[in-house]
């Protein structure tokens, strides 16, 4: 028996793989910590990982390079990101809930620009973080003045210096970092939408053989509310569950 138990054991650590997963700074949600990724993201990650008998090695990467990176499958794990057709064609993606996204445009302060819907963007130079998701009807959208850059502070930076007129954020792309900053207002028009909230599996990666069992254990989380305990551990609102689960 004890020959039999060992031998188990040996084939459990014999066959366990590491998953490279990229983190990157969405808190309090997800973090970049010293010893790799922090947040309730990161935890469920984590377990869910570990329950398929392997392990997660986190990198710090920013989006856009690994969307990029995603296409040709250099990475195995995307964690707490929206998904859009596009997206679908790469990814294996697994919801673990959905939280309501608020967007935001952003001006200059004193600005006379007035928008009344998506379509009004057309007539502006408009920025936004490359490789990001805002909503559908952004998305589905082509804007002859598009600016993509890396991060909010050359968004800023621009809006000041007059290089672009309007800047695109929303509650999970750090609009308060804009609330924050003097010389810029927020438009009245917004837009307010419930977002599923997906961790994905590329499948160009060789570990994507895997997605059906991590995928399993993402949903028996949602249905037993591990998820809404792990949330609320981190002293967040968990996510709602309210929202359509679709077995992997």
């Amino acid at each position: 028996m004890k020959f039999i138990v060992g031998l188990l054991l040996f084939s459990q650590y014999a066959f366990s793989e590491v998953l490279i997963a990229h983190c990157r700074d969405r808190p309090p949600e997800l973090q970049i910590t010293q010893d790799g990724c922090g947040g309730p993201v990161a935890e469920m990650i984590e377990l869910a990982v570990l329950r398929i008998g392997h392990e997660v090695k986190w990198v710090n990467v920013p989006w856009a390079r690994t969307i990029n990176t995603a296409k040709s499958g250099m990475v195995d794990i995307i964690p707490r990101h929206s998904i859009s057709a596009e997206r679908r064609k790469f990814l294996h993606a697994v919801s673990y809930g959905c939280q309501v996204r608020h967007v935001s445009f952003i001006v200059k302060l004193g600005s006379d620009i007035k928008i009344e819907d998506s379509n009004s963007l057309s007539s502006y130079r408009v920025g936004v973080i490359r490789g990001s998701f805002y909503s559908n009807s952004i998305s589905k959208r082509q804007y002859s003045g598009l600016h993509a850059v890396d991060d909010n502070e050359q968004l800023i930076s621009m809006l000041l210096n007059n290089r672009i007129d309007i800047a695109i954020t929303s509650s999970d792309h750090g609009v308060e970092i804009f609330k924050a900053q003097e010389g810029l207002a927020e438009l009245d028009y917004k837009e307010k939408f419930h977002n599923s909230r997906y961790i994905s599996m590329p499948k160009q990666s060789d570990k994507s053989r895997y997605y059906s069992d991590f995928g399993i254990e993402i949903l028996e989380m949602r249905l037993s509310g591990e998820v809404a305990k792990i949330f609320s551990k981190h002293n967040l609102p968990p996510p709602e569950q309210n929202c359509q689960i679709n077995k992997p």
